[in-house]
């Protein structure tokens, strides 16, 4: 065993009082990931709505097409809400 811990590498995230990551930027990744997260849940709904109106305009009424079209809006919301959260971020 070692007695001299120089050899770890020690990552300090600046805490608020109540122990949750400062929300200064100091923590990029867990900032992003807060505000992909809620904006996916918005987004993705866009896309569902949209996606399932299409799909009762082009005449697809089944089960399958409607949760085929919620699947998809989704998949695709979350390329769309990294985007937003990626511009949103940058200033």
């Amino acid at each position: 065993m070692h007695s001299d811990d120089s050899f770890l590498i020690r990552i300090k995230v600046p805490r608020t009082p109540a122990g949750y990551p400062a929300a200064d930027g100091s923590d990029w990744m867990t900032t992003m990931l807060r505000l992909t997260l809620l904006i996916h849940a918005l987004a993705s709904t866009v896309i569902m709505g949209v996606g399932i109106v299409a799909v009762l305009v082009m005449g697809f009424v089944s089960a399958k097409a409607i949760i085929a079209a919620i699947v998809i809006g989704l998949i695709l919301g979350v390329p769309v809400a990294w985007l937003i959260a990626q511009k949103l971020h940058e200033g």
